[in-house]
């Protein structure tokens, strides 16, 4: 299918259900110690941003970069994130020890406290990620398991720390992870249990499943909301799967699942998983009116949520029904909230449906809303002081 990538990107349920902001990198906010100790629990790479508070490219790094999206989906999902002032607290001790002459220094820690690769200066987003990617490719210790596991070892640390090296390295998972908890007699043990946690990345397996059996022992390690992330993640993965095999009953097994682990968000979550189903199979009448019932039961008074599937029917969903119903949403998103984004969202849905004399009433609008946007970049991009 053309752009799949693309479109189970911009069909993300969190995006969809929740319209949360785009987010960056998120940084961890305990000590030195205890970023080494979580990097030895979950056997992966420390990210520091070595910087100083005077520093201009640090600044820049901070405001354009760890705040991309993209970014956050590399960093947040393969690294343990940690900002260090190298002038402040533990920062002097650091940079002594690692050896900091320039900001920012970019450096990748293992759970030893060895430095695995580092960079002076700033880097764009492009590189930033590719930094990211370079650095996993070099570290990657899943061949040299895989070597060990075919000559036939199967001590359950060897195991388990294979299951993590194949999770770092956005492998298969599930073979290892299973035959690691085989070994297991106390299931309910801390570290079992992270461990659970750490590999339910599918609804329909039987890790995710244990998952649920260990709910409230889990929900006091990790909080519940970081539970029913790791569910929805969960149940999403399972939701491409159906797709890939053109199979109602894993569609049908995410929805059920999400139904046993977080019953209040269920019927939101499988008109969502409906849509996201049929778009991918190319059902499009499907798509628009179980996008048409989404959106009267949860997007009323929801401009983000109105936005969202507005653009997604103008953009991706081919037929004269789908601009109909966008324009609906797209109208109620910009009376809710009346921003340049919606704005110009509203706009383009007013020519595709040929609506020019709406059109040209609303332009002037707009230009007023755009303008105000490049004013307020201008201020906002006028240094004050000298950095």
């Amino acid at each position: 299918m053309k752009n799949i990538l693309l479109i189970l990107s911009f069909l993300s349920i969190h995006l969809l259900v929740f319209g949360q902001e785009k987010k960056g990198i998120e940084f961890f906010d305990g000590t030195w110690e205890e970023a080494l100790a979580l990097a030895k629990k979950d056997h992966k790479i420390i990210f520091v941003d070595a910087y100083a508070s005077w520093c201009g490219p640090c600044k820049r790094m901070a405001k354009n970069v760890f705040t991309d999206e993209e970014v956050g989906k590399v960093y947040n999902r393969h690294f343990i994130n940690v900002k260090m002032d190298m002038e402040k607290g533990k920062g002097p001790e650091f940079a002594q020890k690692y050896g900091v002459s320039s900001y920012p220094t970019l450096f990748f820690i293992d759970e030893e406290a060895q430095v695995v690769n580092q960079v002076k200066g700033a880097r764009n987003i492009e590189q930033f990620i590719a930094l990211a990617k370079a650095t996993l490719n070099s570290y990657s210790k899943s061949t040299d398991y895989a070597e060990e596991y075919e000559e036939g070892n199967r001590d359950p640390e060897f195991l388990r720390a294979y299951a993590y090296a194949l999770l770092m390295s956005s492998e298969p998972t599930l073979k290892i992870a299973n035959e690691y908890l085989r070994t297991q007699e106390q299931l309910d043990s801390e570290e079992n249990l992270d461990f659970i946690f750490d590999f339910a990345t599918e609804a329909d397996s039987r890790i995710f499943t244990m998952m649920l059996q260990y709910k409230d022992l889990i929900i006091q390690r990790q909080s519940e909301k970081t539970f029913l992330k790791q569910v929805e993640k969960a149940c999403d993965q399972t939701i491409k799967k159906a797709v890939d095999y053109k199979s109602e009953s894993l569609l049908e097994e995410a929805k059920k699942q999400m139904k046993v682990a977080n019953p209040k968000y269920a019927k939101e979550y499988a008109l969502l998983a409906d849509i996201s189903y049929y778009f991918l199979l190319e059902n499009y009448d499907l798509v628009i009116s179980t996008t048409d019932k989404y959106l009267k039961k949860y997007a009323k008074g929801d401009a983000v949520k109105a936005y969202n599937h507005a653009e997604f029917l103008t953009n991706f969903v081919k037929g004269p029904k789908a601009l109909t119903i966008a324009e609906v949403w797209a109208k109620k998103a910009y009376e809710i909230d009346s921003n340049l984004k919606h704005g110009e969202l509203y706009l383009k849905v007013l020519r595709k449906n040929s609506k020019h004399k709406e059109a040209d009433a609303l332009a002037p609008e707009i230009e007023k809303l755009k303008l105000k946007s490049t004013e307020k970049k201008q201020r906002l991009s006028t240094p004050h002081s000298p950095d």
